[in-house]
């Protein structure tokens, strides 16, 4: 067995998947310093040979250390500490403490930030920051502080300051048919808060979560942190397979489902009218959740609107989670559960642990933009501009890669999903980053150990037309740099 500057200790019957154990084994040597920035780890052949494993397995181990930051692949090969980790490693927030932290898992899976200003981040689909009514959202934020939004009498808001929770609730009941009030809807910092809140008040130990496959990492570790058993269910033209749940999973064995029906995530597919009946039939026999996310549902540029599931929910099976921060900036930190109202309460106690409510004044400042309708006049500029944007890059894809690619058009939404048969995804987008592109292959977005689509999820809404073409430039030339 080699020798490595640090230890790796794999326990097969744990209940930590193999490939986060390595990872976490990696992070613990990073943070302790005996890996420092620059120093070569082993390479997945030889780590997996001394651990008497599968190669994949180390594999995904690295890929997820890689899409956290920790580690980095240079051109000639090899891997290495990054020279940037995650947090301030001269001094380690661990190392005067005398009792053991928990290590529940491990920081979920994301896409990787920017390595520069001048790299162009395409890789799941964010709005164009340039295209914020930036006068209506100052003279609406100043206009809350002016109004006391941070005062002493807005305090104890653990649900939602009640004037956001009223005017999203009008806004939820006419443009996404739902049965929403102010007792119903719940204001998050974020849908990923939401996530979180839903998994620790529904999961217990051992409780089954049905997934998309593929589908968002970042969730899935949510419910992974709450000790459930996340099972991946694969989806196809029609969205999730809702047949081969009731046909081969047990339906009274499952707790929750948790999917994104009006457009998947990252596919852009719709879940079929035949799927939604037979979803919400089998909810209702057998009594588990359905937690949809319809995070971009009101970016829907081509035909009618799509209702969410919770709109035809006649058992309060359904619990809908949306944000704000899709039609603002990622930075806007709003998101909102429409749920059944026994449920608030229990929301309410577990966000008590952490957080006793959100931002007062960005609550009062988002109602004063949907009251005054300035929210749907922005929601119109971006449908418009979303949909122009996606047909230059479907017109430029096409004239570069076309007779290479299989792209559907998304009828609404920031991102294209291209499938490109027979080419290696992750290999495509490697030769893209090299040229300042980030993309996001598929196997970002599945389960390890699943074949990996060999697609990308490409964003293109928060380009123009002439960095779209640029764009598409890069891509047609990582392309033919692996043909060569």
């Amino acid at each position: 067995m080699r020798t490595w500057n640090f230890a790796i200790r794999i326990d097969p019957e744990a209940s930590v998947p193999l490939y986060r154990q390595i990872a976490r084994a990696v992070i613990a040597a990073i943070k302790s310093q005996r890996l420092k920035p620059g120093d070569p780890i082993p390479s997945s052949r030889a780590l997996a040979e001394d651990l008497a494993i599968n190669r994949q397995t180390v594999a995904t181990a690295y890929k997820d250390l890689a899409l956290e930051g920790w580690i980095e692949t240079r051109h000639g090969g090899g891997s290495f500490v990054s020279q940037d980790v995650p947090g301030d490693l001269q001094t380690p927030v661990a190392k005067g403490l005398g009792f053991a932290l928990t290590s529940a898992g491990a920081p979920a899976p994301s896409l990787p930030a920017a390595a520069t200003r001048e790299t162009m981040t395409a890789a799941t689909g964010v709005p164009d920051l340039r295209l914020l009514p930036m006068a209506a959202l100052s003279q609406a934020y100043h206009r809350a502080i002016r109004a006391g939004g941070g005062a002493s009498q807005h305090e104890g808001h653990a649900q939602g300051h009640p004037r956001l929770r009223e005017t999203l609730a009008e806004m939820l009941a006419s443009t996404r048919s739902l049965r929403a009030s102010a007792e119903n809807t719940f204001i998050t910092s974020g849908s990923q808060m939401a996530f979180y809140l839903l998994a620790q008040v529904l999961c217990s130990p051992g409780d089954r979560i049905i997934v998309e496959s593929p589908g968002d990492p970042r969730v899935w570790s949510v419910f992974r942190e709450a000790g459930a058993d996340v099972v991946p269910v694969r989806v196809d033209d029609d969205g999730l397979d809702v047949p081969l749940i009731e046909a081969g999973l047990d339906p009274g064995s499952i707790r929750a489902i948790y999917l994104t029906p009006q457009r998947q995530y990252p596919t852009t597919v719709a879940l079929s009218r035949a799927r939604r009946a037979q979803l919400l039939e089998l909810a209702r026999r057998h009594r588990f959740a359905i937690i949809e996310h319809d995070e971009d549902a009101e970016l829907q540029y081509e035909g009618p609107l799509p209702l969410p599931l919770a709109a035809e929910d006649e058992t309060g099976c359904v619990i809908h989670v949306g944000t704000l921060s899709k039609l603002f900036s990622p930075g806007t930190r709003l998101g909102f559960i429409h749920a059944p109202e026994d449920l608030i309460p229990h929301l309410i106690q577990r966000r008590l642990l952490v957080d006793r409510q959100g931002d007062q004044v960005l609550e009062l400042a988002m109602a004063d933009l949907l009251r005054d309708g300035e929210l749907v006049r922005h929601l119109k500029r971006m449908r418009r501009t979303c949909l122009e944007r996606r047909n230059i890059l479907l017109d430029t894809l096409q004239g570069a890669l076309g007779a290479h690619l299989q792209v559907i058009a998304p009828s609404g939404g920031m991102a294209l999903w291209i499938q490109c048969p027979g080419r290696d995804a992750d290999a495509w987008a490697a030769e893209a980053l090299k040229r300042r592109i980030l993309v996001a292959p598929a196997s970002r977005f599945i389960f390890p150990g699943e074949a990996v689509p060999q697609a990308i999820r490409l964003g293109f809404a928060s380009y123009d037309g002439p960095e779209l073409r640029l764009l598409t430039k890069g891509l047609a030339v990582a392309w033919r740099k692996l043909e060569s």
